[in-house]
């Protein structure tokens, strides 16, 4: 059975119900516990006195020992001791008036006539005082204070349930200050747990949230102390996180559409290759050699197209490629360039992605020589070096300035896939070298770094006359 992990905020309601409501409840039952006894001492001590003004006032009246058995004075005296028995010192009390010898002179209750008087008060060296005893199966406090000037004890046997009555009031008080003290703990730990616990509960619903794959910025929280800081290092998680889908689903949209593209490509080669052996074939028919090589190499850049892209390819193949499409750009600029391939035998066993040279040579012819009025050349050399080959092409067209030689390097030194598929034509023109139509040169270096690694790629370099494109590919010679 799965175990129900119980809620921070219950947590912390326990915590605060054992840190502050159990400390407070303790507090008050102890203040009440300690008044009760001082409201209990101050009723008996009043009780004394009250026995001490009854003694004098007895004493006024010349109710002594010896006119205690006149019987004119009987009513006076029966008023006088009722009186203090059933009103200052509470109902259901019982006066007893003795002598130093322990005689009973007068009794309200002539069953407490016939006991034997406590010890304890013809003892007494104050002469007055109380303590409890048990009598008829009830607790009663007994009250006495001894009058020198009458030679007498007033005795009080007084229930202590009535004196308990007169501080009933304070007990109820007590209660209700208790329970609107637990009452007021409880609301102020539902708050306080609320208030502490609430955005760590808020955090945890937005975590579950994103698990499920719904993601929602979180409300801007005005705490400032670690629960605020957690939901900002949160946040930016969301942040990037979104950005990172978003990244993620525009690069799939991308390479959906260059499949797409790749497809929609493979269809027209496949039918003008066949178109172009044709005319070739015409050609060598009619005896037009110049028909015939245009047709062969149109066909032979088309087969080489339709080979899979996927496939890693040697340099020999890429070179292969590239020579027929200097003959065909040879032959619409009328032999106007020159071209030169010198390349380290090694060199062209090593394998390599497709279309590497083919962008660079044709952004050389398009952009490079569009403006010129002369003869110019385009060199392609390549040798190995520490594991890496190297080719160099290099042209004598208009070049760039150092400025945009590092701003094309600036670029392509980081692998970015906005600026592989569609880069803005207006931008380009700007850096009138940087792009080839369909591929383009940022393609071609972003290709490599995510074949071979970010190490390898194109770097640009200005000459004095034209331009220089470094190609690094790693050595990898075939078997």
């Amino acid at each position: 059975m799965a175990r129900v992990p119980l809620s921070v905020k219950y947590k912390m309601m326990l915590v605060h119900t054992i840190v502050i409501m159990i400390p407070i409840i303790a507090v008050q039952w102890l203040a009440f516990q300690t008044l009760s006894s001082k409201l209990y001492d101050n009723v008996v001590e009043s009780n004394l006195n009250i026995l001490d003004e009854a003694s004098n006032s007895l004493i006024f009246l010349n109710l002594n020992a010896l006119q205690l058995e006149d019987k004119g004075n009987d009513q006076v005296q029966q008023f006088i001791f009722y009186g203090l028995a059933n009103t200052a010192m509470g109902k259901d009390s019982d006066v007893i008036i003795s002598n130093h010898s322990g005689q009973t002179l007068f009794s309200t209750n002539k069953h407490l006539a016939t006991k034997h008087l406590h010890e304890q008060i013809f003892t007494s060296k104050d002469g007055k005082g109380s303590f409890t005893v048990d009598y008829l199966h009830v607790k009663r406090v007994v009250f006495y204070s001894y009058n020198a000037f009458a030679d007498w004890y007033i005795i009080v046997y007084t229930p202590e349930s009535s004196i308990m009555e007169k501080l009933s009031y304070i007990h109820h008080l007590m209660g209700i200050l208790m329970l609107s003290s637990g009452i007021m703990c409880v609301v102020l730990i539902i708050i306080l747990s609320i208030y502490y616990s609430g955005p760590i509960i808020l955090l945890n619903r937005k975590m579950r949230q994103y698990a499920t794959g719904k993601i929602d910025m979180m409300r801007p929280s005005r705490r400032q102390d670690e629960v605020e800081e957690l939901e900002g290092y949160f946040e930016d998680i969301v942040v990037r996180l979104k950005e990172s889908v978003n990244r993620e689903y525009e690069m799939k949209m991308k390479s959906d559409k260059a499949k797409l593209l790749a497809l929609q490509a493979q269809i027209n080669p496949h039918f003008l290759h066949n178109a172009l052996e044709t005319i070739n074939s015409i050609a060598l028919i009619h005896r037009v050699p110049l028909i015939s090589e245009l047709a062969r190499s149109l066909s032979q850049m088309f087969r080489y197209n339709i080979v899979n892209e996927e496939k890693l390819v040697t340099i020999d193949d890429e070179l292969h490629h590239i020579e027929n499409y200097l003959k065909v750009q040879l032959i619409r600029f009328d032999q106007a360039i020159q071209t030169k391939i010198d390349i380290d035998p090694n060199v062209r066993s090593s394998r390599t992605i497709k279309f590497v040279l083919q962008p660079i040579v044709e952004n050389s012819i398009v952009h490079g020589f569009r403006n010129m009025d002369k003869k110019g050349f385009i060199n392609i050399t390549g040798y190995c070096e520490r594991g890496r080959v190297i080719i160099n092409v290099r042209d004598s067209g208009e070049g760039m300035t150092e400025q945009g030689v590092q701003q094309m390097n600036d670029k392509l030194g980081n692998l970015d896939m906005s600026l592989s598929l569609e880069q803005n034509s207006q931008e380009s023109a700007g850096n009138n070298r940087a792009y080839e139509n369909g591929i383009g040169i940022y393609n071609v270096n972003n290709r490599i770094k995510l074949a071979f690694g970010e190490q390898y790629g194109l770097t640009y370099r200005a000459m004095e006359e034209g331009l220089l494109v470094i190609i690094i590919l790693p050595y990898q010679p075939e078997g």
